[in-house]
């Protein structure tokens, strides 16, 4: 999954430096009465600036200025919906667990069936090793929105990290395919130091497709390093196809992670 943009023009100018100067601008008193009623708009267009361009700057990890914006546009217009959700994620980027769960619960209370803040929302708990909780996040996500292969994901890597393998696998194949399936579980059990099996599954991916030449690199390296020695623990994310890959909203040392949804989509 890509990122698409749908902010408008003004939006992307003020990208660079907030929506400061549209904010001074915009907030003139006017000098007739009769725009006195206009100003509840004024605000929520002004709010609704700040949001769009925290948008764009998150999407170039300027998570900072992001995050500012964001509270800016709250401080502008505290009504305005489609903030608390992507603070979360910035929040989270920047490890500040707290926030961002504050965050979190209020996106939930705003859009409860949203299935891509219940993934967000799910992954964030996994990170945090609250596995129950974490899953049953991902099958809410999974229940709003069946065909969504991020929460399938995710959910892989919860049921994994629960011992929970072939229920993993189950995940990861209607997500990914059959051969990311087996790359994943088999990097997930070496990095848990069951090397045997993580062998198996590594070789059955590049049984079911030789043209994966990060899984046979892989493989040839744990096949030569004792368990306790492996430096497959410690490897990156699988690289082969980024068919098989979402888009990233932060670096996680896992096969895969969850997508962003700070931009706007059709």
């Amino acid at each position: 999954m890509t990122f698409r943009y749908t902010l408008p023009i003004l939006a992307l100018i003020l990208a660079g430096s907030g929506c400061a100067t549209f904010s001074k601008t915009a907030s003139r008193k006017p000098d007739e009465p009769e725009h006195l009623q206009l100003q509840a708009i004024d605000d929520r267009t002004k709010a609704e600036a700040c949001r769009r361009t925290a948008l764009e700057l998150a999407a170039h990890e300027k998570d900072r200025h992001a995050i500012e914006q964001l509270k800016r546009a709250r401080e502008i217009s505290p009504d305005l919906e489609g903030i608390a959700h992507p603070l979360a994620v910035l929040y989270d980027r920047q490890g500040q667990v707290d926030a961002a769960e504050r965050e979190y619960r209020r996106a939930l209370k705003e859009t409860p069936r949203a299935a891509d803040l219940h993934n967000d929302y799910g992954y964030f708990l996994y990170s945090q090793g609250r596995l129950a909780d974490a899953e049953q996040a991902l099958r809410k996500a999974l229940e709003l929105q069946q065909d969504h292969p991020q929460a399938q994901i995710n959910l892989g890597l919860v049921l994994a990290a629960s011992d929970r393998y072939e229920e993993a696998f189950t995940q990861f194949e209607a997500a990914a395919g059959t051969a990311a399936a087996h790359h994943n579980i088999g990097m997930l059990l070496a990095r848990a130091g069951r090397q045997e099996q993580a062998l198996v599954h590594l070789r059955k991916a590049v049984q079911r497709d030789p043209s994966l030449e990060g899984t046979r690199r892989l493989l040839a390296t744990l096949e030569q390093t004792a368990p306790e020695e492996s430096s497959i623990r410690h490897a990156g994310a699988f690289d082969d196809s980024t068919e098989y890959r979402p888009t990233r909203t932060a670096d996680h040392m896992e096969p895969f992670a969850r997508a962003g949804h700070f931009a706007e989509t059709d």
